[in-house]
């Protein structure tokens, strides 16, 4: 069962909402563009492995993406890109979607790797050690809850099909710690058959996954910190589904575009939740109408309660809050 769905990164919907709010020639814009490529890979990487997790048995097995856990020792955090949760065992595992050769050095213990069309070669961050040390920080993190009698194994998984990992001779045993998307089924169960139940019951997977949920602590993001640009430096007004211009004109009930005259009943749902990852994760009647460019008060009462937001206040003083899922309107 999957507790925890893999879910676009929020970072990467930041990027997103940033790249038509800001303008053309700004010049943090490649930077931007760049992070949204990369996270969007990943994301696609990590997704692509749930089509080979949801053959696992939904009774013995349950999935987390995505979790990020307070370290014990430090005011820090740690983030497990996947977690598969058994009675036997609990595995974090490292999802790449890296393209070309890796090659993992022996004497130095590194990773190289080789883009495609070229031959010159990068070192990148050893994606072994580095789950080795989620699965470190994870360890700690059950013990600190009295949680900590289920083994933690831990694997890297590249997913990319048409990635070449080699290793040097004599050093074939990282590759018990390696597999690609084909192969994680067959690893998952051949880890779980060496381990013993410590908690057969399925009412403690539960209690885990509930204590593991309750725990997740997502990132707080601001542009200011991310990229050094101020909410001043933010295009506004409710732009176009199709041809993104800015901004559409609200009147009686829809949004109309000068440029391609296309109209729209739902564009300011886009244009809120660019609104929740760029300004502020909450909004008033009249911040609402100065960034939608809404001249009635009343219009924008009504569009914000068809929203079904959590709110605090009533009348003039009530503030709506970015809901804990941000929402897209219906196909």
């Amino acid at each position: 069962m999957f507790l925890k769905p893999c879910l676009p990164p929020e970072r990467a919907l930041l990027d997103l909402a940033l790249k038509r709010r800001i303008e053309n020639f700004h010049p943090k814009r490649s930077v931007i563009e760049e992070d949204y490529h990369h996270r969007m890979t990943g994301y696609r990487g990590e997704k692509s492995i749930d089509y080979y997790l949801e053959k696992l048995p939904k009774d013995k097995y349950d999935i987390i993406h995505d979790l990020r856990l307070p370290c014990t020792e430090e005011d820090k955090f740690f983030q497990i890109d996947t977690l598969v949760l058994s009675t036997s065992l609990i595995l974090p595992l490292e999802v790449k979607n890296w393209a070309g050769d890796l090659h993992f050095d022996k004497h130095l213990n590194q990773v190289l790797r080789t883009f495609p069309n070229q031959t010159k070669k990068k070192r990148v961050q050893n994606p072994i050690l580095q789950v080795h040390e989620q699965a470190h920080q994870l360890k700690n993190w059950l013990a600190h809850h009295n949680l900590g009698n289920v083994p933690v194994e831990y694997l890297f998984v590249n997913s990319n099909d048409k990635t070449i990992i080699t290793t040097d001779p004599g050093n074939e045993k990282i590759f018990q710690r390696v597999c690609t998307n084909e192969t994680l089924i067959d690893k998952i169960h051949l880890l779980t058959q060496t381990q013993k139940p410590a908690n057969p019951k399925k009412s403690n997977l539960k209690k885990l996954g509930e204590a593991l949920l309750a725990a997740h602590t997502p990132p707080v993001f601001t542009i200011q910190k991310l990229y050094n640009i101020s909410p001043y430096e933010i295009l506004t007004g409710v732009y176009c589904p199709k041809c993104l211009s800015l901004p559409m004109v609200y009147n009686k009930g829809t949004w109309y575009c000068s440029q391609c005259s296309h109209q729209s009943k739902t564009a300011h749902i886009e244009t809120l939740n660019d609104y929740f990852l760029l300004i502020k994760p909450s909004i008033t009647n009249a911040e609402f109408r100065q960034f939608l460019h809404i001249s009635s008060a009343r219009s924008t009462n009504r569009i914000l309660k068809s929203l079904n937001l959590p709110y605090t206040g009533t009348n003039k003083g009530r503030i709506y809050y970015k809901p804990e899922k941000i929402f897209t309107p219906d196909a």
